[in-house]
């Protein structure tokens, strides 16, 4: 008698156990999708989710490779923060926690791949949205004073901005999911052409006039060296440093223009971020010139460079 009891109980033990181990693997995949699931019809994201790693759609679909590599059935119940889910259940656990069967839990990760494309557009199409809510349109007076590159960093931002949406389509994202921006709801679409294109063309337009503008200063500062007889790389080295000192020997600093037009050798003193100095010797022939660095690592040294 004592010794079929023991058998029995060993054998009860032995049945249950699989069952005990696919509750804790679907308590362990619930989990884990959760932090997927959290994010469906959140607005707008988290930013983490769509800058950690651990995020990314891939992960959400390794969450269900496991499940099923570890024994889950389809009729496997999980529970957690599935109220977006369109097969959820109430869960007896409480108000904030919904079950869902393991063999619609894909949808999770297809929705969450979705919404994810949706969020990669959003964030550039927002900042796209808000920068055109304030900024002016280009005119040559706004342009005054920027250097050449500042328009082209904006357009660039704008191309980021259209190839997120394109990206999102192509993720699953419908062309005419809805998009709210500025106080206007519009397609997805449209809103790439009002603010992704909108921002390239600022861009464009903006970079123009400081090319404009440039050309103006560049002109003004050749005139004065070309009236002095410069001309060729000596007088695209001189416009380059128009507003940097020349030195000459001993380093001493040369105001004078006609001075450094006529001069030989020319210095130019560089302080390192390391402490260092380096004297940069020009010598000219005629309207051409070569340059020597030399790095000194003190200041008092560096004198002995302009000679």
């Amino acid at each position: 008698m004592k010794t079929t009891m023991t058998c029995t109980l060993l054998l009860a033990t032995l049945v249950a156990a699989p069952g005990a181990a696919r509750a804790d693997v679907a308590s362990d995949t619930s989990g884990n999708l959760a932090n997927f699931a959290g994010a469906i019809g959140t607005d707008p994201w988290y930013a983490g989710w769509l800058t950690d790693k651990y995020y990314q759609p891939s992960k959400c679909d390794a969450v269900i490779a496991k499940g099923k590599k570890d024994g889950l059935k389809a009729t496997d119940v999980l529970t957690g923060s599935f109220q977006h889910h369109p097969k959820m259940r109430q869960s007896a656990r409480g108000d904030s926690w919904f079950e869902i069967d393991f063999g619609d839990a894909p949808w999770i990760c297809e929705e969450y791949a979705r919404q994810y494309a949706m969020q990669g557009a959003l964030v550039p199409l927002r900042e796209a949205a808000e920068f055109l809510k304030d900024a002016s349109p280009p005119t040559a007076e706004s342009a005054a004073g920027y250097n050449t590159g500042a328009g082209e960093a904006t357009a660039d931002k704008g191309r980021a901005c259209a190839k997120a949406v394109d990206d999102a389509i192509a993720g699953g994202v419908p062309k005419d999911a809805k998009v709210k921006l500025n106080g206007t709801q519009q397609g997805i679409t449209a809103a790439r052409q009002t603010y992704c294109q909108g921002m390239i063309d600022w861009g464009t337009k903006f970079e123009a006039f400081i090319s404009v503008a440039q050309q103006a200063k560049r002109a003004e500062k050749a005139a004065k060296y070309e009236a002095l007889g410069v001309s060729g790389a000596k007088l695209e080295l001189f416009i380059e440093y128009d507003d940097v000192h020349w030195r000459g020997k001993g380093c001493a600093i040369v105001d004078d223009l006609a001075v450094i037009v006529k001069a030989k050798k020319l210095f130019q003193w560089l302080e390192n971020s390391n402490g260092t100095h380096t004297i940069r010797t020009y010598t000219f022939k005629g309207n051409t010139y070569k340059a020597k660095d030399k790095t000194y690592k003190t200041e008092k040294k560096a004198y002995k460079g302009c000679k």
